[in-house]
């Protein structure tokens, strides 16, 4: 480093403005002022031209203002394909055999709710899962080999819960689960499933 040399900036100042005249207007300009009037103070004209004519200053166009009418949404009916709801219902199925509302409401989608209040008597997770092998049964019945041991998984669950939760004696169990998933493939046809 040296001793006295100074560490000052030094800046370039622009160079001076030309004193000759007006630069012509741009295209751009020139589409500017037809659409929004000119702005610009008038630039003093050349010997030989003609002054224009001042323009009186464009009134603003006042459209009226609409409200947004809030209408209901109507969602279309979710259609997927048959091996759509057959991978569907076995990867959704639980562990022990039951469905969730989250697997039922992908293939019902908007009629999910109809659904579920359909159950008048049971257990929601037993109303659940007759409502699983219900969609299998109805809409999936070309595949059967593909998912009947997921239905029956199901039944096992179902006989189970009723045997074990609900203390239902062993010779009553067949005959409600079949009432059951007789009672959910009634509902989806009833809603056009």
């Amino acid at each position: 480093m040296m001793m006295g040399a100074s560490l000052q900036p030094t800046f370039n100042a622009p160079p001076p403005m030309s004193s000759g005249p007006p630069p012509e207007p741009s295209y751009f300009d020139n589409f500017v002022s037809s659409i929004f009037g000119s702005s610009a103070p008038s630039q003093p004209q050349a010997q030989g031209q003609a002054q224009p004519q001042a323009q009186p200053p464009a009134q603003p166009v006042q459209t009226p203002v609409k409200t947004p009418v809030k209408t209901p949404v109507q969602l279309p009916k979710i259609s997927l394909s048959l091996d759509s709801i057959k991978t569907q219902m076995v990867s959704s199925q639980q562990f022990d055999g039951c469905w969730d509302e989250t697997a039922i409401r992908a293939i019902l989608g908007n009629s999910t709710q109809a659904a579920l209040d359909a159950n008048t008597n049971s257990n929601p997770k037993l109303w659940l899962t007759a409502l699983g092998i219900a969609i299998l049964e109805l809409k999936c019945q070309s595949l059967k080999s593909n998912w009947d041991i997921v239905a029956n998984k199901a039944k096992t669950f179902m006989s189970k819960f009723l045997l074990t939760q609900e203390k239902m004696e062993k010779d009553k169990i067949a005959p409600f689960v079949n009432q059951l998933i007789d009672k959910a493939q009634e509902v989806l046809r009833n809603l056009n499933i």
